[in-house]
């Protein structure tokens, strides 16, 4: 192996080293400063800044690390591109280094792929997420602030990099996930996942899973669908709409011209009241407020944040047609995410035991509710999703009251319906 080359050894410090191993030991520095800066990216990857500030000093200081993990993915950034640097730097010199006549042909690059891939591999990816997950939130509290002056020269870098990445998203039509998300869900899953059964109440767990899953729920999945919506018809006086509201018990109601596929808005019953008390009420029409209109396919996360730029309670789901698929609520969102948020009506529960064995169920209680409840094993993975669907495909037609069907020693009973779907089932295990 030849000496390094000119301008390598203009920075070697002056010693009696053999060039060899001059050379060893800057491949060796080198690649335990991409190290240390891949366990720097990985540990600002997955800072949540409760977590880190909890034993740091007070002070100025600790405002300082506040104000710089606020910034942690544009340092995470400035790791990755010195990382890159260095491992760059790594391959030449050890291409170089494999040189027997200072000349570079594609075998020395191979031989330096062959041997840099896996020691950068292992050395600075690897070892450093482990080490960020062990000993992460310490790296921070001691070398942040002068990792920060360390990373100043490239921020311009770092600043482009960011535009240019929004640029794409943009055309690409995905929507970037903000750090507070990203920071939520890391810190609520390593919660999930670390904690040791005893630790957390079981509707702590559950409320975690929840939010875990609550990216990935679309509307169509909360979603009141059509058969269901109780609305009012256009042409109806204000004293009809307030005992229409009252009867269902909504505080806002869709308002639609014919038929319920042609919603024109929604109405609520503060407005109706107010205009009853006024010395000259409107029409129903002059007090509608235009709809929100969402795809079946939108998330339950951006449609939360739908309802809150928006100021709105209630959405009209279309489907790929433009008829109206369903409808969802603020409630129906939130009762995703922290369960059922308004009691049943008349302090009814979804699941009620009239007898021993004999249960009366609502039938618009989910699938998965209902086998968890009563111990049954109703096929989960079928088309419908409801008690309700069930029973429609088992007879395959609307029953009437009185219907019923048995299946795996389970009598299932229509108790109440209407002229369109099943309101109520009594199931009954065989004697």
């Amino acid at each position: 192996m030849n000496e390094p080359p000119p301008a390598l050894l203009a920075l070697l410090p002056a010693g009696n080293l053999h060039p060899w191993f001059e050379h060893a030991l800057w491949l060796l520095l080198i690649l335990a400063l991409s190290g240390l800066l891949g366990t720097m990216r990985a540990a600002l990857g997955r800072a949540l800044p409760s977590r880190v500030l909890a034993d740091a000093a007070t002070g100025s200081r600790r405002r300082r690390l506040e104000s710089l993990l606020e910034r942690a993915d544009r340092l995470a950034l400035s790791a990755g591109i010195y990382k890159i640097t260095c491992d760059l730097l790594f391959v030449a010199l050890l291409a170089g280094w494999l040189t027997t006549d200072g000349t570079f042909d594609a075998g020395h690059i191979a031989l330096a792929v062959l041997i840099a891939a896996p020691a950068l591999l292992l050395l600075t990816e690897a070892l450093p997420a482990s080490l960020a997950r062990a000993w992460g939130d310490g790296l921070l509290r001691s070398t942040l602030p002068i990792f920060y002056v360390f990373q100043l020269p490239v921020s311009w870098l770092v600043v482009t990099l960011e535009a240019l990445r929004a640029a794409v998203l943009r055309a690409m039509h995905i929507e970037d996930e903000s750090s507070s998300t990203r920071r939520l869900v890391e810190g609520l899953r390593e919660v999930a996942e670390g904690a040791e059964s005893a630790e957390l109440e079981e509707s702590e767990k559950t409320l975690i899973e929840n939010v875990l899953d609550f990216r990935g729920v679309d509307a169509a999945e909360v979603m009141t669908p059509r058969t269901e919506i109780d609305g009012i018809a256009r042409e109806a006086s204000l004293t009809e709409a307030a005992k229409r509201l009252t009867d269902v018990g909504h505080s806002r109601m869709p308002v639609y011209d014919d038929s319920i596929d042609n919603i024109i808005g929604t109405i609520n019953a503060f407005a109706i009241t107010r205009a009853l008390v006024a010395d000259h009420a409107p029409p129903l029409q002059d007090l509608v407020q235009p709809p929100l209109l969402v795809p079946e396919t939108m998330l339950v996360s951006e449609l939360l944040e739908r309802f809150r730029s928006q100021k709105e309670k209630m959405a009209i789901v279309v489907d790929e047609y433009g008829g109206t698929a369903g409808l969802v609520t603020l409630t129906d969102v939130l009762a995703e995410l922290v369960g059922e948020l308004e009691e049943h009506p008349d302090g009814e529960e979804p699941v009620r035991e009239v007898d021993p064995g004999l249960f009366e169920v609502q039938a618009g209680l989910h699938v998965s509710e209902v086998n968890e409840a009563l111990g049954l094993h109703i096929p989960e993975e079928e088309a419908y999703e409801t008690l309700g669907g069930f029973v429609l495909a088992e007879l395959g037609r609307l029953p009437q009251e009185g219907e019923s069907f048995s299946r795996d020693d389970i009598l299932f009973s229509v108790a109440e319906a209407s002229d369109r779907r099943v309101l109520k089932v009594r199931v009954q295990r065989s004697a």
